[in-house]
């Protein structure tokens, strides 16, 4: 089979065969398909920022680790865990008309081992730490 040629002895330009309602069917689709692969990743995935140093050597302050949304259920022994604690923190000012401050914030508390800790209950699980960024 001979394709067909311009004058100049090129080849010719194949027409397509996408009109451009099917490629901009093809092209929404992928952006569909993206932001809901990313969207699925942001609610199982997090990053927190490690601050102090109670988890020194194995992690120092300012790393930055990959957080696994888990269930209880889903901890194993020697996993690092990620969960919430209320620490009681100097009040912030608050604007004329705003809420007063309390003085509490949450915080992300990174640890390995709970015998000095204590336990933590199971609605304050944030996730496992997969790995170092």
């Amino acid at each position: 089979m001979e394709l067909p040629t311009t004058a100049f002895g090129g080849a010719a330009p194949i027409s397509s065969r996408w009109t451009s309602w099917e490629l901009l069917t093809v092209a929404a689709m992928a952006v569909l398909a993206l932001a809901t692969v990313t969207l699925g990743m942001r609610r199982a995935f997090v990053v927190v920022t490690v601050r102090g140093r109670s988890m020194q050597p194995t992690l120092r302050d300012g790393y930055r680790v990959l957080v696994r949304r888990r269930g209880v259920t889903a901890v194993r022994p020697d996993d690092l865990v990620v969960f919430a604690d209320v620490i009681d923190a100097p009040p912030v000012p608050a604007p004329t008309g705003a809420a007063e401050d309390d003085g509490l914030r949450t915080v992300w508390v990174v640890k390995r081992d709970s015998r000095l800790y204590g336990y933590v209950a199971a609605e304050r699980l944030l996730g496992v730490v997969i790995r170092r960024m």
